[in-house]
């Protein structure tokens, strides 16, 4: 029994091709997005990417991590998560590609907004719009490299865990710390999220959300005082409607 958690303890990690695209393809758009603005000298164009790539790198190892943990008769399982992992971050990519050609942003409070507030045949008409041959070419070409990827590329690193743990830790401090300093410079909400995709599509959401909530609130604070005004109104003119 004490070989055995022995062996546990010092069981090593095994990231593999699912944990690279990840990491790669949520980095892709920040750096895509940097590079097209271009107002970062290439100093600050390295330490913003640097910090990217590490945050990137942290977050996917926490949760490719407790992947990896899944008892291996939860394979079928554990194989979905990676699935659903490299699908979310290649549709969070494929959605900023098209906000950074379009409207040279990423993903925004006001974007979701946007998309709450339209029906299906004005998303239709909008995204014709916008959709470009140029566009649909770089889609295609990132859905060719995808499958090529997965297909043909083989990719497994095995690093220890209190390694992968420690660096992980010593990474998101380290994130913590320059964005909490950029963060109170600027007074920007979320801005410790706002270099990672996922990070800026919760952050994004999270707000939208929370502001179509208090406007809906409001919405209905006015009608019912707009209903008690009429009622009033009805009461004091003996029944008869009054308009103005």
């Amino acid at each position: 029994m004490n070989k055995l958690v022995t062996t546990l303890k010092n069981q090593s990690i095994i990231l593999d091709k699912f944990y690279l695209y990840c990491v790669v393809v949520c980095t892709a758009g920040f750096a895509l997005h940097l590079g097209i603005m271009g107002n970062s000298s290439l100093l600050k164009f390295g330490a913003k990417m640097a910090l990217t790539l590490g945050l990137n790198m942290a977050i996917f190892f926490i949760i490719f991590y407790g992947i990896f943990k899944i008892p291996p008769r939860f394979s079928k399982f554990k194989n979905l998560c990676k699935y659903a992992l490299a699908g979310l971050s290649a549709m969070i990519l494929i959605i900023e590609l098209f906000l950074i050609f379009s409207f040279s942003s990423l993903i925004r409070q006001d974007f979701i907004e946007v998309a709450l507030q339209t029906n299906m045949a004005e998303s239709s008409e909008f995204l014709g719009f916008y959709m470009t041959k140029n566009l649909a070419l770089i889609y295609g070409i990132f859905i060719l490299l995808s499958a090529i990827y997965f297909k043909a590329f083989n990719f497994r690193l095995k690093i220890d865990r209190n390694f992968g743990v420690i660096a992980t830790l010593v990474l998101c401090f380290g994130y913590f710390l320059a964005s909490m300093g950029y963060s109170i410079k600027r007074d920007e909400v979320c801005f410790a999220l706002n270099t990672t995709s996922f990070g800026r599509l919760s952050c994004a959401t999270t707000l939208a959300l929370k502001d179509t909530k208090a406007y809906l609130e409001q919405y209905a604070k006015l009608n019912n005082e707009l209903d008690s005004f009429i009622k009033e109104q009805l009461a004091n003119r003996g029944g008869a409607a009054v308009y103005s």
